[in-house]
């Protein structure tokens, strides 16, 4: 089942429709999925719907959602590997898959930091867009928990307080 989906998510990795399916689909088998990661290719292709999901300036209520759930099993996969390549991997091999996982995790909070503020959309329920920012918010606390280590910037932010002539 996981070459199969892997050879589909290459194939179709160009229809946003199309990825945004498989993923639904992985969603639902996460757990299953998660023992056939080892090389990464699902979850940096994962990453990839996300970045484009999340770079559309309008996206939908399902688009948002869908960024959300995924976002939840990335990081639980980036906790469960952690867990497991502390206890069983030397320490290069881990600092090159925490690397990585560094990588996802700087772009996947930049995402969610940037869809939790962008909620001005006049066409869906105030409800369910404020619901989401929820989640967001949610899938960025634990984004932190997780990375600790992690430096957090907003550079449009620094520049903004640095600037005399604002």
């Amino acid at each position: 089942m996981a070459i199969y989906l892997k050879q589909a998510m290459k194939s179709e990795g160009r229809q946003t429709q199309a990825m945004a399916y498989l993923c639904s689909f992985v969603l639902g088998h996460s757990d299953v999925i998660y023992h056939f990661d080892y090389q990464f290719k699902f979850i940096s292709r994962i990453n990839k719907v996300v970045l484009k999901l999340a770079a559309n300036n309008t996206p939908n209520v399902q688009a948002k959602q869908l960024v959300a759930e995924l976002s939840h099993v990335m990081i639980s996969w980036a906790r469960q590997r952690y867990v497991e390549f502390n206890r069983n991997m030397t320490s290069r091999y881990l600092q090159e898959i925490l690397n990585a996982y560094f990588q996802i995790a700087h772009g996947l909070f930049f995402n969610l930091t940037r869809l939790a503020i962008n909620i001005h959309s006049i066409y869906e329920p105030l409800r369910d867009q404020l619901d989401l920012v929820q989640l967001y918010l949610k899938q960025i606390k634990n984004l932190v928990q997780l990375f600790t280590k992690v430096k957090i910037q907003f550079p449009l932010f620094q520049r903004m307080i640095t600037d005399t002539n604002i």
